[in-house]
């Protein structure tokens, strides 16, 4: 029996087993983000959280822009050098304003940060750093707000939050959200109010913030 032949018989119940693998992770990924923002929510209804003057931990969404049709138009393996170029200075930025990558995203990343205020000055320099490299504009939302890490993961309504700010943001713009602003006391940062927005699985209105550097 040639290898072809024998592929059948061997290779495909080891991709069925692998592929029914990643569905139970990405339905426990999905699972377990949904009960602890519910929790989170429960205890915000409460009256239980924490309060507004705690330094509460940032994360922050970056995003590629224009990723699809650059693809189209310069090739799939120039497109995933300029990502990896991305992926490579958004590791350098996190890690010299005391953050950390939680994961890399494709054509962005997802970003944590014990101190608020180093996340929008992160977002701030990756905008500079990124049109120095010749690499397309981006766009950052930042949200600060109780975490939970599992297995090397970060979970909690306000990872939902920053997704979601982020994709309010235009290209070369970082959105921060209230609570970034009240931790923030630096004078290299200042922001510009861009208004109360209702972001998509948010009960309520969330007033956003436009980070800018002095």
């Amino acid at each position: 029996m040639d290898a072809s032949s024998a592929f059948p018989a061997v290779g495909i119940p080891v991709m069925e087993r692998q592929l029914v693998w990643l569905l139970r992770r990405h339905l426990e990924h999905n699972a377990f983000q949904l009960i602890v923002e519910h929790v989170e929510n429960g205890v915000e209804a409460a009256g239980s959280a924490p309060p507004k003057t705690a330094k509460l931990p940032a994360i922050a969404f970056i995003d590629l822009s224009g990723y699809t049709a650059m693809t189209e138009e310069i090739g799939d393996q120039a497109a995933a050098e300029r990502a990896q170029a991305l992926a490579t200075l958004v590791q350098e930025l996190a890690h010299a304003h005391g953050g950390t990558v939680v994961k890399l995203l494709g054509d962005g990343a997802m970003l944590h940060f014990p101190d608020p205020r180093e996340g929008a000055l992160c977002g701030l320099e990756l905008m500079e750093q990124v049109e120095k490299a010749g690499l397309p504009p981006t766009r950052v939302g930042i949200a600060a707000g109780p975490v939970v890490f599992r297995e090397g993961d970060c979970y909690g309504r306000v990872v939902n939050v920053a997704a979601r700010v982020m994709d309010q943001a235009k290209p070369t713009e970082v959105l921060v959200t209230q609570e970034i602003v009240s931790a923030s006391k630096q004078e290299s940062v200042q922001y510009k109010e861009f208004g109360p927005v209702s972001l998509k699985g948010v009960a309520t209105q969330v007033k956003l913030w436009l980070a800018l550097t002095v």
